[in-house]
């Protein structure tokens, strides 16, 4: 399913595959499940309900760095950074965010495109 033209993601759920973990969309709520790798910089599994999500930050990947997804609710930092020196502020080590390398850049557009679009749907936001 193309999700660049504006199409709706159909049947949920979706799966996307990021940098050593995987995002997967409900109409509600969405998964981060993280490899053994992807957990030693302090990230954990997460699963965050959209209703409780005021914003979505995105950064596209580029050749030099990595991009994300980043699920910020109320009790998150406003911002995060490729470097910090708290953790939790690290987009690396932060459960509610996913990267993406330049390979992955396909990917990240389509999850972006699905997230948009049940946003949008999603009631609260």
């Amino acid at each position: 399913m193309d999700f660049t033209k504006g199409s709706t993601p159909g049947p949920y759920p979706v799966t996307f595959k990021g940098y050593l973990a995987s995002l997967t969309l409900h109409p509600d709520r969405v998964d981060i499940t993280r490899k053994f790798m992807g957990k030693i910089g302090g990230a954990r599994n997460a699963t965050i309900h959209l209703a409780n999500v005021p914003k979505v930050q995105y950064r596209e990947p580029s050749r030099l760095v990595n991009g994300y997804i980043y699920f910020a609710d109320l009790t998150d930092p406003a911002r995060i950074t490729a470097w910090n020196t708290d953790t939790e502020k690290q987009v690396a080590g932060n459960s509610h965010a996913i990267m993406f390398t330049w390979q992955q850049r396909d990917t990240f557009t389509k999850a972006r495109n699905a997230i948009d679009a049940a946003t949008r749907r999603s009631p609260g936001l």
